[in-house]
């Protein structure tokens, strides 16, 4: 199983077929800016992520920002701007 994005200091684990954040260090630049355990990916960059298969076929550019829409625990949809991965 594939759970990791080293550079982002983030797990993702699939959850009921969607990439889910199962871990964050809290010191990183993902969690900083908002991303948090137990949030479904809905869309990058606008882009729809369905599935986990299409979030790890999703390629994250180095040295960009990059815009996570998210559904959270509390129920709500939110927006994310992922700091560049270096």
């Amino acid at each position: 199983m594939h759970v990791g994005n080293k550079p982002m200091g983030v797990a993702f684990v699939p959850l009921q077929g969607r990439a889910c954040v199962g871990l964050i260090f809290e010191k990183s630049a993902a969690y900083q800016a908002g991303l948090h355990e137990g949030d479904i990916i809905l869309k990058i960059d606008g882009r729809t992520i369905p599935t986990f298969q299409d979030f790890l076929n999703y390629k994250l550019a180095e040295n960009q920002r990059h815009t996570f829409t998210v559904f959270g625990k509390n129920g709500k949809t939110r927006e994310v701007m992922v700091p560049a991965i270096q």
